[in-house]
């Protein structure tokens, strides 16, 4: 037996040396980490270099120049790109003009078609009832037929004036 103690107790003494290792492993991390911290709030003082006057001045004409050159090529750019926007807006407003301009054309079309077809519909249906209307009346004696025949045709004759001055010479539309 003495054999399996000595056994665990070098197995307990492993244990016990690998956690101490570990948790000296996790202190320094942490004493690094902290290290690094105050390095990083410590700020470096800005080193001033001495100013040439003369070098300076030429660095900022040069710069100057850049500046300039650089406006020139985007003035001239953008000036194309402005009348490039400008024919292709035209030409789009070309395009909307032209195409409200066809539609109403096409509205007003179909509309007088259809009012001269419903002109003449009116007028046929008309036509037919004052025919039929005419039928009836000659089984009537003559005079109540002349006298029909009379009021038919007066009332004949004033639906025919009204459809004319509305519908045939530029009256009030439907």
């Amino acid at each position: 037996m003495g054999e399996t103690t000595q056994k665990k107790a070098a197995s307990e003494e492993i244990r016990t040396k690998a956690d101490i290792k570990t948790e000296l492993a996790v202190e320094k991390v942490r004493k690094e980490g902290t290290q690094k911290e105050s390095k990083a709030k410590k700020v470096a003082p800005i080193v001033k270099k001495k100013c040439n006057p003369e070098s300076a001045l030429e660095s900022y004409v040069k710069g100057c120049k850049v500046n300039e050159e650089k406006f020139e090529k985007s003035k001239s750019k953008n000036e194309s790109n402005v009348k490039e926007m400008k024919t292709k807006f035209s030409e789009k407003t070309e395009t909307i003009k032209c195409k409200i301009t066809h539609d109403i054309c096409q509205d007003i079309y179909k509309k007088s078609n259809l009012r001269e077809e419903r002109v003449a519909q009116m007028v046929s249906d008309h036509d037919k009832q004052l025919r039929a209307a005419m039928r009836k009346t000659e089984n009537y004696e003559t005079a109540a037929a002349a006298k029909m025949k009379y009021s038919i045709c007066e009332s004949a004759a004033s639906d025919m004036s009204y459809f004319a001055k509305k519908f045939m010479f530029g009256g009030a539309g439907m």
